[in-house]
């Protein structure tokens, strides 16, 4: 059996990372590319490019300014594009209009991860912590 080259568990079938077909087999013939079907991690279900399973979590610190609620909406759904192609997961975002702040949570294997999917969605960012959730 195959492993998942990101947490090393065992594969079952594979998943399109962008569109989320799955199949049986490999199909290199799929309509968003071969490439992009790829083996399905068993502990998280995803295609390996998106594996989750060795994920943590993340919050990045921005400063707002007197930005709006559209451009902080826009900004948003550029970093969640930014995330997916780049196999993270952005979580929510909280803003304080009125401390010009806002935070977001994401899943990411690292630091970096998070620190360049916000690079390339152009998103100005302050600082960025792991985080842990308290139940």
């Amino acid at each position: 059996m195959q492993k998942c080259e990101k947490c090393a568990q065992e594969t079952e079938g594979y998943k399109c990372d962008m569109c989320g077909a799955e199949a049986e087999e490999h199909d290199a013939e799929h309509e968003c590319g071969g490439e992009h079907c790829m083996p399905k991690c068993s502990g998280c279900g995803e295609a390996e490019a998106k594996c989750a399973c060795a994920m943590s979590l993340f919050m990045g610190l921005h400063s707002t300014g007197s930005a709006g609620r559209e451009q902080l909406e826009q900004a948003w759904n550029t970093y969640k594009k930014a995330c997916d192609e780049s196999g993270l997961k952005a979580k929510k975002v909280y803003y304080s209009k009125e401390k010009g702040v806002a935070y977001c949570i994401t899943e990411a294997p690292s630091e970096a991860a998070v620190r360049d999917a916000h690079k390339s969605a152009d998103i100005p960012l302050d600082d960025v912590y792991e985080v842990g959730v308290l139940k």
